[in-house]
């Protein structure tokens, strides 16, 4: 089912973009991050920036 997802639901250009919203649902909620070990709800908002950043420029 993973490999459907990602070939047919989401463009791989922004499938980081669709993993960080998960992640910040799971940290906003409490829950626990199995996405991305080092983030939490102090860090995640620099990494989407990050990642932005770096989509900006190669697009």
């Amino acid at each position: 089912m993973l490999h459907f997802y990602f070939e047919f639901a989401v463009d791989k250009d922004i499938v980081d973009f669709s993993v960080l919203q998960y992640v910040w649902d799971d940290l906003s909620a409490g829950e626990v991050n199995w996405y991305y070990k080092d983030l939490n709800l102090d860090t995640i908002e620099e990494e989407v920036i990050e990642k932005a950043e770096k989509w900006l420029i190669e697009n």
